[in-house]
């Protein structure tokens, strides 16, 4: 079966209303009363909206107590409100729906996050990311792993990647191409597989593998400008790429987001363009596919689905920064 998700409103402005202009989008999320939080890294401030758009408040948390942050890292759905992550200090903080900071979570590691899940008894999941240089070869290594609030060791590793270069630019590739990943609201972790084209392995909080989702294809290639867009977006995001390219192929499994409530587990591949999802059920049941529209053709797209609602934006927008809503269409 074939869906297509629909864009319905949008937020954002060039110019006018200055709580509806945006800077830079580095997060966004519907949460459990139906409204939706957008992260601004640029005014470093949380923006409250209604379902269709409309400006509720702003707040920012700016600082250096519990509740308090330096530079956002990103947000994440959890429970009844959401989650901010931070990567200046490396703490997490429970927000409810109305951008009200409730407590903090201050980890001992020093690492940053890289794609940060909260777990449901308040551990978290990230890429745990490390580069050493032996033997003057240089060495990158990363592990998915779960760490409790207040240890530095991992409780789980689901999975581990390592590659020596002779040169530490040429481990850029590995450092970007970290397997997507996501967490459902029973703790299972979704784990792109490397290797695998287009599956994703499932695994109990403890780490067994117990599914894999599959729905095989045959990648083509990627337009030219998107490989040029995305070029010029990893130069942004990490500053210092070295010779390290785009593949020109369609894309792998891009991002995992879950939809506990309706039993939904949404697989992006294919393109930042021209997205495509394969939708599963929670029992690995692949229930449709799905495309796009409505969305600009020429931006790299990030997806937000959770139970509440579903949103997109551009890390790295052309015009201006914007946070489409979508609504999905038989």
């Amino acid at each position: 079966m074939q869906k297509t998700l629909v864009v319905i409103d949008s937020i954002g402005v060039v110019s006018g209303d200055t709580d509806l202009m945006l800077g830079k989008v580095i997060g966004a999320c519907f949460v459990s009363s139906g409204g939706i939080v957008i992260a601004d890294g640029m005014y470093q401030d949380l923006r409250l909206f209604t379902g269709n758009g409309i400006f509720v408040m702003r707040a920012n948390h700016t600082g250096s107590s519990p509740l308090e942050y330096m530079y956002i890292g990103g947000i994440v759905p959890y429970m009844d409100g959401f989650v901010l992550y931070e990567d200046y200090i490396r703490h997490y903080i429970f927000y409810d729906t109305l951008l009200t900071p409730v407590v903090s979570i201050y980890p001992p590691r020093t690492r940053p996050f890289e794609q940060f899940h909260v777990m449901p008894d308040s551990s978290y999941l990230t890429w745990d990311m490390s580069f050493a240089a032996n033997s003057n070869r240089p060495t990158l290594t990363g592990n998915l792993s779960r760490f409790d609030k207040d240890s530095t060791d991992a409780s789980v590793v689901f999975h581990s990647i390592q590659q020596t270069a002779s040169n530490p630019e040429d481990l850029f590739a590995l450092y970007v191409g970290k397997p997507a990943s996501a967490v459902d609201n029973d703790g299972r972790v979704y784990l792109a597989c490397s290797g695998v084209h287009n599956a994703v392995a499932v695994f109990a909080p403890d780490g067994t593998l117990i599914d894999t989702l599959m729905n095989p294809r045959e990648p083509g290639l990627r337009e030219s400008l998107e490989i040029e867009e995305e070029l010029l977006w990893r130069r942004a995001q990490y500053r210092v790429i070295g010779d390290w390219r785009p593949d020109p192929q369609e894309l792998d499994v891009i991002s995992i987001n879950i939809q506990g409530s309706q039993g939904r587990v949404w697989v992006q591949h294919t393109s930042y363009f021209h997205p495509e999802f394969d939708v599963y059920r929670l029992d690995g049941t692949l229930e449709f596919t799905c495309t796009v529209n409505g969305l600009p053709c020429d931006e790299i797209m990030v997806f937000s689905i959770n139970d509440d609602g579903i949103l997109a934006w551009s890390p790295y927008p052309k015009d201006c920064a914007r946070v489409y809503i979508l609504s999905l269409s038989e």
